[in-house]
């Protein structure tokens, strides 16, 4: 009896260790980070320079509606015009086994993109974006390392999207004026 009370009270212990993190944490601001907020220039965007059925189009479509905008399929109907400069995914060996078989690889995606209103004045100046992952590869279990690259380079392409949106997001916040908070 005397032990099932000590058990007892150490899991209220570890319950009010947890109670009291999380009631920090909340306190001091910190929450996961969901989908990112969608800069008011891209409400309706156009995106140029990349296919809507690709990876990265499919990618860019499902953070633009996430975040509260939309896709349209004509540049004058769009607010913000999201011009794709450069897609690119590369392997690298990394290292080789005794036989000189690869057995560890670098993927580096690379996306290059600017923001511009539809009559193509600058809302964004070109920037660019690189992901960098190494993965492990068996050449005894193709099938199985093929699909594990396919996996991490769309998680990639993925992070570089919610980068950039980010850096736009970052880009084209409104400072407040100068004069704001003063009075005279």
């Amino acid at each position: 009896m005397g032990m099932t009370l000590a058990r007892g009270c150490q899991g209220a212990g570890l319950w009010c260790v947890v109670l009291v993190a999380m009631l920090m944490l909340s306190a001091c601001g910190f929450h996961l980070r969901g989908a990112a907020d969608l800069p008011e220039a891209m409400e309706s965007t156009f995106l140029e320079g990349v296919g809507l059925n690709s990876d990265l189009g499919r990618a860019l479509q499902q953070s633009i509606r996430s975040g509260g905008g939309r896709v349209v399929t004509r540049a004058e109907d769009a607010s913000a015009v999201l011009a794709v400069q450069r897609n690119d995914m590369r392997r690298r060996v990394l290292s080789v086994d005794a036989q000189g078989k690869a057995n560890e690889y670098e993927l580096t995606y690379t996306l290059g993109f600017a923001l511009k209103d539809p009559g193509g004045t600058p809302l964004l100046e070109p920037q660019t974006i690189a992901v960098v992952r190494a993965f492990n590869f068996d050449a005894d279990n193709a099938l199985a390392m093929s699909n594990e690259e396919a996996r991490l380079a769309q998680e990639m392409v993925d992070s570089a999207v919610a980068q950039m949106l980010r850096r736009v997001g970052a880009a084209t916040r409104k400072a407040p004026p100068a004069s704001a908070g003063v009075t005279g």
